[in-house]
């Protein structure tokens, strides 16, 4: 498993808030999409993420944010997620 740094996350986080439109109008490959993404954080970052990788963390962040608004809305059903 990969250890990710705060500026990558950032990088990650940017690249997929600037590229969202690219996202979401892909029909098929997605994984062109990943890869780049994470051509870009190694290139800013001198890492070797591949877009799986990438993949994941993202969808790892977006699952724990939102387990978080869960938790402070009041939602028991992100409890698990949160480890409360």
């Amino acid at each position: 498993m990969a250890e990710w740094t705060d500026p990558q996350i950032r990088t990650l986080i940017d690249e997929c808030r600037t590229r969202n439109d690219e996202f979401h109008n892909l029909r098929r490959n997605r994984k062109i999409f990943w890869n780049s993404i994470a051509d870009k954080i190694n290139q800013k970052n001198g890492t070797s993420f591949n877009g799986h990788q990438c993949k994941e963390k993202f969808s790892n962040l977006v699952q724990d944010y939102n387990a978080m608004c869960d938790f402070m809305s009041g939602r028991k059903s992100s409890r698990s997620r949160l480890g409360v």
